[in-house]
């Protein structure tokens, strides 16, 4: 597709309040900018992460020529005017009359900042969020008429191919398919006293059909929800699948070492031409290495001064004791969190009883309160240490950290790779389930655990086990997941665990 002509050319992105979906707008944007010095990108956003925004792009590497950072700074300009809006599914109202402001060369003040940017050109093109449906259909509104149409958008998919066919994709691809009861007043105007009731309204209801997905194991459709969640947020990806198919083009973070079947689908059903993998994304300029030093690791900026010193300071003497690779890293991500925490506590447990360090992260707003005795025994353990929010990046840089206990989100596994950190894979919804049979099973690049699953669905068979007598088929009891980690120590330590 090409751009309108127009200089300078201003790219707009928009992405829902969610960390992984705007942690890796900055790498593309610093990708973009680098190649294109007639380029300038406006990111409009939520003061829930514009600070965190700000810090990843301290982390763009200076590039070919002195001060290319310097000079991306001045052309990626990072607009805070929804304010501290958390909720990714409630339509955001500041968000119309802000475009507006951009599309007419009005002035546009950051709400974080409080910064007024002026002279902004107009954008020749949108890259949005599929499941930010207000945003969208604002944009169309207001660009309506342009020389052809609405302004161009192109889709911002921040997951794995096959993911996204089985989140949004129709049926006869192996996706969920649109139920079609969504209206169109909900998605653009809807209240959280309106929202909030239909967050798990259009949850798919699983028969044990068998889901076949190019390049994946099969698995039965019950499958893709391993966990009762304290969330459902399934009005999101009905949102998804109703503008999926309307953009001229969408781009997905994935490439196709990672899911090539899986993004040939895709073509065949949004069109060859308008299928964009430009993944892997991430900032980081070092992978793991056994020669990182303090200064490296202190210098990544993905936490506060405090954490990242705590951090390294406890990876250094679990490596001086135990040696490289010896600590396994634990987080569930930002948003997700075990229901059942008796399964995480005897994990945690079981590792610690067996003489591994652990790194423990629990930073999910969505969590119950976690019991203070349980913190107390960690804190006061001299193998474990915790945080309510690790800095990740540092953690998985260090020679120390062996392992990474996921759930398999994009982000993370994406972070595993660069830093060359195997995942131990305990997904709970949305693209983590996919990723993790993918990675399990068909790249033989990490371990699933099983036993941890809960819930009505989580606790069926898997297909991977039918065949198995049923003494040997997966409990879904503590003991069980005791037992599981067990023998999964074993593994590690083993061939598997090497390969």
């Amino acid at each position: 597709m090409s751009l309108p002509n127009q200089s300078p050319k201003n790219i707009f992105f928009f992405c829902i309040p969610a960390w992984g979906h705007s942690k890796p707008v900055v790498a593309l944007a610093s990708k973009i900018l680098e190649s294109r010095s007639d380029l300038s990108i406006t990111f409009f956003t939520f003061g829930t992460v514009y600070p965190k925004i700000l810090d990843e792009i301290e982390k763009i590497p200076d590039g070919k020529s002195l001060g290319m950072r310097e000079d991306m700074k001045k052309r990626f300009l990072v607009i805070d005017v929804c304010g501290m809006v958390f909720n990714p599914v409630v339509p955001v109202p500041a968000f119309t009359p802000a475009f507006e402001a951009l599309w007419k060369g009005e002035p546009i003040k950051c709400l974080s900042s409080g910064k007024e940017h002026t002279n902004l050109a107009r954008p020749c093109v949108a890259i949005l969020d599929p499941f930010a449906g207000y945003a969208i259909e604002a944009i169309r509104d207001i660009t309506l008429p342009y020389p052809n149409g609405p302004l161009p958008m192109i889709g911002w998919l921040t997951a794995s191919a096959g993911a996204g066919l089985r989140i949004l994709g129709p049926k006869e691809v192996g996706g969920i398919g649109l139920s079609g009861r969504l209206d169109m007043k909900t998605i653009r105007y809807g209240t959280e006293q309106e929202v909030m009731p239909l967050m798990g309204a259009f949850s798919y209801s699983c028969t044990g059909e068998v889901v076949s997905i190019p390049g994946v194991p099969t698995m039965y459709d019950y499958e893709y929800n391993p966990q009762e969640l304290t969330m459902n947020a399934s009005i999101l990806e009905e949102i998804g699948r109703v503008y999926i198919s309307h953009f001229d083009g969408v781009l997905f973070a994935s490439a196709a070492s990672y899911d090539k079947d899986a993004l040939k689908t895709i073509e065949g059903w949004l069109g060859e031409g308008d299928v964009f993998p430009v993944g892997p994304l991430s900032t980081a300029t070092q992978e793991k290495t056994t020669t990182s030093s303090r200064e490296d690791l202190l210098k990544v900026g993905d936490g506060d001064d405090a954490s990242q010193a705590k951090a390294v300071e406890f990876l250094d003497r679990m490596e001086k004791k135990f040696g490289e690779k010896s600590v396994i890293y634990i987080s569930f991500g930002s948003l997700f969190w075990p229901v059942e925490e008796d399964k995480m506590w005897a994990t945690i447990e079981e590792f610690l009883a067996n003489d591994v360090p652990i790194v423990f992260a629990h930073p999910s707003p969505f969590k119950k309160p976690v019991s203070e005795e349980k913190l107390r025994s960690l804190r006061e353990n001299p193998i474990a240490i915790e945080f309510p929010w690790a800095p990740q990046e540092t953690i998985l840089m260090h020679p120390a950290t062996g392992w990474f206990i996921s759930h398999g989100g994009w982000n993370s596994t994406q972070e595993a790779f660069v830093y060359r950190v195997p995942q131990i894979l305990w997904p709970f919804a949305a693209d983590q389930p996919y990723n993790s049979a993918l990675m399990s099973q068909v790249h033989k690049a990490a371990f699933e655990l099983i036993n941890v699953r809960t819930g009505q669905y989580g606790t069926q068979l898997p297909y991977r086990f039918k065949d198995l007598a049923k003494s040997e088929q997966p409990k879904f009891t503590v003991d069980a997941v005791r037992k599981e980690i067990d023998d999964l120590l074993v593994k590690l330590k083993g061939d598997e665990g090497v390969k």
